[in-house]
């Protein structure tokens, strides 16, 4: 027979409780709206907060966001005329 393995525990998830006061017209304004989009209001804040997050969160962290090999950036710009302006002083620093 064979031996019975012990099942890991899972980890427990931890939430954190968050409040905060609206007026009765904030409050009514988003019973319509979670009402018209079938969504609740803890649901619908949720998905404000982590579009919000994904946007701003990696500034706040200073990660920089991944660009694509094709987007240019003013940096670029200012870095190639300041090389290509290096460039163009030297040979004439070197004639002096």
């Amino acid at each position: 027979m064979a031996l019975k393995r012990k099942s890991r525990r899972r980890k427990k998830i931890k939430f954190k409780r968050i409040e905060f006061k609206m007026t009765t017209l904030q409050y009514d304004r988003l019973k319509r709206y979670c009402s018209k989009h079938k969504l609740t209001p803890v649901r619908l804040v949720r998905k404000a907060l982590n579009v919000y997050i994904d946007r701003f969160g990696p500034e706040l962290d200073h990660i920089r966001i991944p660009v694509g090999k094709n987007q240019l950036s003013i940096f670029d710009i200012v870095d190639k005329l300041a090389l290509e302006s290096d460039l163009v002083e030297s040979p004439q620093m070197k004639a002096d």
